[in-house]
């Protein structure tokens, strides 16, 4: 059992923003590489579902983006989302936002036959709830209405090429609309481990991470990506994060 102060040393190390871009020394932080070996071992090693995973992404990511909402009454959140993982983190966000009342619409980047395993699941829940899906063909689709929080739900941490199609499309309408963006993870089009993005990437105003602040936020200038960071807890075991966790 934690006392008072251990607790608040627990949260403040599990879950806590950066908003001035200084992370300070014993920040918990992880390389790629680290990140993909917890989601691993999380499902392989303390059986851990992806889809339990990703709930409790979701849901985070949905209050964050609820928050964001000051000033924007009436507002349609509006979550991008790729096939992947990240994406199917963004599907969760727009159900939990759905039920709390919100105005949601669902883009997506690929054919929805493309999403599959715990993302297909996800969109077919989604789907089966009538929550307004598109699929993104260009910048124009962003247009109307004019008032939106964008939920950046493109790519996570695993991309290393260059962004291309309509995911440079999606991300530059984005950039260019001057509205609020809530990246999931990652800004889509940021590399975690460099800072550096990888042709084009999101602006965020805020991204909500999972697992531990990614090495490449600290890199001079990712603060113009990442805006305000804000690390979630999603249920990873202590044991696994601390074995994992960078060490300065």
């Amino acid at each position: 059992k934690l006392s008072g102060q251990q607790m608040a040393r627990w949260h403040t190390k599990r879950c806590c923003s950066v908003a001035g871009g200084v992370f300070a020394r014993n920040t918990f932080m992880v390389w790629l590489s680290n990140g993909q070996e917890i989601d691993r071992q999380a499902v392989t090693l303390y059986g851990m579902s992806v889809m339990a995973l990703m709930e409790f992404a979701g849901w985070s990511v949905a209050i964050s983006a609820g928050a964001l909402a000051a000033g924007h009454s009436g507002a349609v959140f509006t979550i991008v989302c790729g096939p992947g993982n990240n994406g199917g983190d963004g599907l969760v966000a727009a159900r939990w936002l759905y039920n709390m009342g919100q105005a949601v619409s669902v883009f997506l980047l690929a054919p929805a036959e493309r999403y599959r395993d715990a993302a297909g699941a996800q969109l077919k829940t989604v789907q089966a709830m009538g929550i307004p899906i598109k699929f993104f063909h260009d910048a124009a689709d962003f247009d109307q209405p004019r008032d939106r929080i964008f939920v950046d739900a493109i790519f996570g941490t695993g991309l290393t090429r260059p962004v291309t199609g309509l995911p440079a499309v999606a991300i530059e309408a984005m950039n260019r609309s001057g509205l609020p963006v809530l990246s999931v993870d990652v800004p889509s089009g940021l590399d975690c481990d460099t800072g550096q993005p990888l042709g084009v990437a999101v602006k965020a105003t805020k991204t909500v991470t999972f697992c531990g602040f990614k090495q490449g936020f600290r890199a001079p200038g990712a603060r113009g990506y990442t805006g305000e960071v804000r690390m979630v807890e999603i249920g990873i075991p202590n044991a696994l994060l601390d074995a994992m966790a960078v060490k300065d």
